[in-house]
């Protein structure tokens, strides 16, 4: 795998780290702007504020493209929002040493498995609805990804270090997880995703996003049932009306099976690819957790 770095960073020890993984190919600025044909790697000490233009512009490049930047320690700056201009806070906070990486992103379990040891000094504080991949010892995110929009490319910030060689990392799940990491998202969830969540889709976004939810934690297909699922524990009220042109809408782009209606089900690895390319599979998860609770406290 080949990754693009910007010019000025060439000669930091991380970037001797990043070139024992990936080839690493040099740019300036000027260049990352005109194409971003690479996804780039960016060593958080160039967040300041005097750059801070400089780094606006490189990641706005990234979104404009389909590409993706990864962002990893050591920072120069906490507050990560300003250089992202997310429209939510993302910024760091320091606490003690922590090795414990647990991936809540489905795709990277699968691939790494459930928990990986990996040392971080920061834990990222963040008010994104979804979008969380890997958290630590103590549930708080340690690696995050935002999208602008479902066809903009990708930041992922990271408080883990990736590019650091530490006693309380293992070495084997470092270079795994950074080279999963750059190789975010697959064509196959990016083109499935658009698909699914597109400007002409004739449902809301945020509503198709709650059913998404719904279905996965409940494996359900009744309207009525999955209606009540997001009022009760996702408080969003739907209408009949509009979970049944959800679900046609889900029919008609491959996440339920077409069939009669006895025969209906869910295509549970489209679900899964759509979940992981939104940023969901964790809340996913988790409400199929309390939905159990739910149904075993009440019997």
């Amino acid at each position: 795998m080949k990754v693009q770095i910007w010019k000025e960073q060439a000669d930091l020890f991380e970037i001797n780290v990043l070139a024992q993984t990936v080839e690493v190919s040099t740019a300036t600025i000027s260049d990352i702007v005109a194409d971003v044909e690479l996804p780039v790697v960016l060593i958080g000490r160039a967040l300041n504020t005097d750059r801070l233009v400089d780094i606006r512009s490189i990641i706005n490049a990234v979104f404009r493209s389909s590409r993706t930047i990864l962002i990893v320690p050591p920072y120069g700056d906490l507050e990560i929002t300003r250089y992202i201009d997310a429209p939510l806070g993302i910024r760091l906070q320091r606490r003690s040493p922590d090795s414990l990486v647990n991936l809540v992103n489905e795709t990277l379990r699968n691939e790494l498995g459930k928990t990986l040891t990996i040392r971080s000094d920061h834990a990222i504080e963040t008010s994104l609805g979804a979008g969380i991949l890997a958290t630590d010892g103590s549930g708080k995110p340690v690696a995050v990804r935002y999208q602008p929009s479902n066809t903009s490319g990708i930041a992922l910030i990271c408080s883990i270090q990736l590019l650091s060689y530490t006693a309380l990392s293992s070495e084997e799940d470092r270079q795994a997880l950074l080279y999963s990491l750059l190789s975010w998202p697959t064509e196959k969830n990016q083109s499935v995703t658009e698909t699914i969540v597109s400007a002409d889709a004739q449902v809301d976004s945020g509503h198709l996003a709650t059913i998404l939810i719904a279905l996965y934690a409940s494996r359900s297909l009744d309207p009525k049932y999955l209606r009540d699922i997001t009022e009760t524990f996702l408080q969003l009220s739907l209408d009949l009306p509009e979970v049944k042109r959800v679900l046609a809408h889900l029919m008609e782009e491959g996440v339920i099976a077409k069939g009669s209606a006895e025969n209906l089900h869910l295509q549970d690895d489209v679900l899964k690819s759509v979940l992981d390319s939104l940023g969901l599979h964790a809340y996913a998860r988790e409400l199929q957790e309390i939905i159990q609770e739910y149904k075993e406290v009440r019997a």
